[in-house]
């Protein structure tokens, strides 16, 4: 079995071996990750952060438990 992987990355070739002329290529994306993205994908990522504190915090503070004075 062979492989070859193009300089870019962007083609991945998979030849079986024994002489079998048929092969498999296999797209891969391009591994750049814009800014644009990179911006989007945080700001989804505290939007959900500050989500999940907040209702930890009204579960807690609606809990059941009492709190203890000293």
């Amino acid at each position: 079995m062979q492989l070859h992987i193009s300089p870019s990355l962007r083609h991945v070739t998979v030849f079986p071996g024994k002489g079998v002329r048929e092969f498999i290529k296999v797209k891969v994306g391009s591994r750049r990750v814009s800014y644009r993205m990179l911006f989007y994908s945080l700001l989804l990522f505290t939007f959900l952060l500050r989500f999940v504190f907040v209702m930890t915090a009204v579960d807690t503070i609606d809990g059941q438990t009492k709190c203890s004075s000293i």
